[in-house]
């Protein structure tokens, strides 16, 4: 994780541009389970020292601190609480504490590059959410590891969360 920045969030994640490497990232809108129907919630207003649980649609976007993976697009995802495992064919885990403040994710996702090498992204991070669950703020990390177990990149990221 980003040693500089404490702040810390959680949801959504990633793609990229990188010259020659343009492999699906981990934790993404797309690696949220499938959008064909989105989840039906409500934002309740959250209980006394506690942060509201995750709902509806919210916007990732990123702000490459290190590294050369490259720049990120925003991502999109619609949400009903928080994912407590990554989906197939990733593995790894997302992480929410007591009070739904601090979410954290450790995943590791297989991934092609433009050339179809196949690779591994190891995404890891964390996110500190509004009591109100309208935004959060965090960091990434991101490390893509060629099937020789080379490191083809890694990358530290400011993530910044926002409801629609």
């Amino acid at each position: 994780m980003l040693r500089r920045v404490r702040t810390t969030l959680a949801v959504t994640l990633l793609a990229f541009s990188l010259a020659g490497c343009q492999p699906e990232p981990a934790w993404t809108a797309d690696s949220l389970p499938p959008r064909t129907a989105p989840p039906s919630c409500t934002l309740e207003p959250p209980e006394p020292g506690r942060c509201a649980r995750r709902c509806g649609t919210y916007v990732t976007a990123f702000q490459q601190m290190e590294g050369d993976c490259g720049s990120r697009p925003e991502q999109t995802a619609v949400l009903a609480g928080d994912p407590t495992s990554a989906p197939d064919p990733c593995r790894g885990q997302f992480s929410a504490s007591q009070d739904l403040c601090l979410t954290q994710f450790d995943i590791r996702c297989p991934a092609k590059d433009q050339s179809g090498t196949t690779l591994k992204s190891v995404e890891r991070g964390s996110l500190h959410w509004s009591k109100d669950a309208m935004r959060a703020e965090g960091s990434l990390e991101l490390f893509l590891i060629d099937e020789k177990d080379k490191l083809r990149c890694s990358s530290e990221y400011l993530v910044s969360i926002a409801r629609q």
